[in-house]
């Protein structure tokens, strides 16, 4: 039944996949010399569909899982749904956009662009293999290692420069004030310990249950978040 749900879902969210909204204006990009940027290019929709389909796959393991598993499971699921669906799909096509304003560009002149545009591969990438590894886990430390991954691809993100790199979904810089940095690194970085120790502890003991339960604590703040920008983007959707 699972790998029929994951499909019959990555189907569909391939039908109606959120883009993230066709504009462009140039940005600033230091002393590198900005052309006009050619038509839009949207974002590649198997992010969403990939999100939502993991995500629907994850819920639905959640619901035949027990104790910490469970919880990580549905957490981690309904955040692929609400959150990662919508904001990955729209750094990727911001990335894409960024890179396009700087095409012709010699390729180790491009600056913040390109940082950004390899951030969020790495970032995008590293989460869907850990939703994958959490999908296809036979045991909850699977799950949790799967979980580690994928938290881990978060703290690379931040890690590899992606603060002041960051640019909007039109393509244009804008960068993250340091202390949200700083605080949404320290948070990654206390979720990807915490689904590690989970991992590393042996069924039924307290550290066992302490990394299980921050990690899905942290997913399901960030599930809640997402949810107005996936209830928008449906909305709109809608009146199409």
């Amino acid at each position: 039944m699972r790998p029929a749900l994951t499909l019959l879902t990555l189907g569909l969210a391939s039908a109606v996949a959120w883009t993230a909204p066709q504009r462009l204006s140039l940005a600033p990009q230091g002393a590198i010399l900005m052309r006009r940027a050619p038509p839009v290019i949207a974002s590649a929709k198997i992010i969403p569909a990939a999100n939502v389909g993991l995500g629907s796959a994850l819920i639905v393991n959640a619901a035949s899982a027990g104790g910490s598993a469970r919880v990580v499971l549905g957490a981690t699921g309904l955040l692929a749904l609400f959150n990662l669906a919508v904001t990955d799909n729209a750094r990727y096509a911001g990335a894409k956009r960024a890179m396009k304003l700087v095409d012709g560009v010699p390729k180790g002149q491009k600056g913040l662009a390109q940082t950004w545009y390899n951030c969020v591969r790495i970032q995008v990438f590293g989460q869907l293999v850990g939703l994958l590894w959490m999908v296809r886990a036979e045991c909850v430390t699977g799950v949790l290692r799967g979980a580690t991954t994928f938290m881990a691809a978060n703290l690379l993100f931040f890690l590899l420069g992606a603060a002041p790199a960051k640019h909007d979904a039109d393509g244009r810089q804008q960068p993250i004030k340091p202390g949200v940095a700083k605080f949404v690194l320290i948070t990654d970085a206390v979720l990807t310990a915490a689904a590690l120790l989970g991992s590393m502890c042996a069924a039924g003991t307290a550290g066992r249950a302490v990394g299980s339960y921050v990690f899905a604590a942290g997913c399901m703040i960030g599930a809640v978040e997402g949810f107005p920008l996936t209830l928008a983007a449906v909305r709109k959707l809608m009146k199409l």
